[in-house]
């Protein structure tokens, strides 16, 4: 799974983005197979308690650069596969300095 594109919905300004692999629920390398007609949840990012306001990412990346850095609203992932079509998905997400408050909502 890739991160194709996030904006920050307060500024409406595109936040720069490297192209970089995130992981899969349960599966420590980033080429996990799924069966058909099966399902395999994303483990792409986290929010931690005492930085409520800031994404932590999931990514397979020896570099730093790669991951990005999005703090506050954002959206878009694209979901790649071998022998599938690209599979995409607008999301909106909703930091808030209260975990509480915070909410991803699906744009589809």
């Amino acid at each position: 799974m890739y991160l194709a594109k996030a904006i920050n919905l307060n500024t409406s300004e595109e936040i720069p983005l490297e192209t970089v692999e995130f992981k899969w629920t349960g599966y420590v390398l980033p080429n996990a197979h799924i069966l058909p007609k099966q399902v395999r949840r994303f483990d792409a990012f986290w929010i931690a308690h005492d930085r409520p306001t800031q994404l932590q990412f999931n990514v397979y990346s020896d570099v730093t650069d790669y991951i990005p850095r999005i703090e506050g609203d954002g959206r878009s992932y694209v979901v790649v596969a071998d022998n599938f079509p690209a599979s995409k998905g607008s999301f909106t997400l909703s930091l808030s300095k209260s975990l509480e408050l915070t909410t991803l909502g699906n744009d589809s």
